[in-house]
């Protein structure tokens, strides 16, 4: 039988979607994965819109991939849950309080949003919320189908919700590549210094299979993207 978390570390904090959810607070930024309607967090969302429900106040700035799913634009829409939204949504009760004032929208292009996230430009990422498929023995996080930003947001996190996703296929592991650039270097007399520089190294070219290989960088412990060796 194929054990979704292989890592005990990891295994020790498993809890519930309600509990997790106690994580996110009032004023936080929260990430979450997902692009359109895949790979995106489900159970998470639903109870932190439950919690509006009994009363709790919880306004959130949210970023994600591109739009999401009704669990996450459109229930927290309108329980009242999102005051800022960042890149992009699709959801009809999100865009009528959008149009009301009631909630705060820029419509961003899609690939920008990584590179606001490495540079700050959203403040900090509070918390990321990411399904996956499972987690590995080194404590990385499978995707499911979708990655959007979701390594960006996990890389920039203080702390990382992973809503392990059991409806979704095992064999999905090994389907993304994944490659985190590293901030190109700035000269010492450069005022914006290496983080904020728009240049990156080189993409590496991936020719044959044997050239797709796992990159980790941090303590795998606490988040990373598995890929294929």
């Amino acid at each position: 039988m194929y054990n979704r978390i292989s890592n005990r570390e990891v295994e020790a904090k498993v809890t519930t979607a309600a509990a997790a959810a106690q994580l996110i607070k009032d004023g936080m930024t929260v990430g979450m994965s997902g692009f359109s309607m895949a790979g995106y967090p489900k159970a998470v969302p639903t109870a932190l819109a439950r919690r509006t429900e009994k009363g709790e106040r919880i306004k959130i700035t949210l970023i994600t991939g591109a739009s999401v799913g009704d669990e996450i634009d459109g229930q927290r829409a309108r329980a009242g849950v999102i005051a800022r939204r960042y890149p992009y949504q699709s959801n009809k009760s999100m865009r009528d309080l959008i149009n009301d004032n009631e909630i705060a929208y820029v419509d961003m292009q899609l690939s920008q949003v990584p590179f606001f996230i490495k540079n700050g430009y959203f403040g900090k990422i509070n918390v990321a919320v990411i399904e996956a498929i499972g987690i590995d023995e080194q404590g990385n996080i499978i995707p499911s189908t979708s990655i959007g930003c979701s390594n960006t947001l996990v890389e920039y996190a203080e702390k990382v919700i992973v809503e392990v996703n059991m409806w979704q296929p095992v064999k999905l592991e090994g389907i993304h590549d994944v490659y985190s650039p590293r901030p190109h270097q700035a000269d010492g007399d450069d005022p914006r210094g290496a983080a904020q520089q728009p240049r990156r190294h080189a993409l590496h070219p991936l020719l044959a299979r044997q050239d797709r290989r796992r990159r980790h960088h941090g303590d795998p412990r606490r988040h990373g993207f598995a890929g294929e060796d």
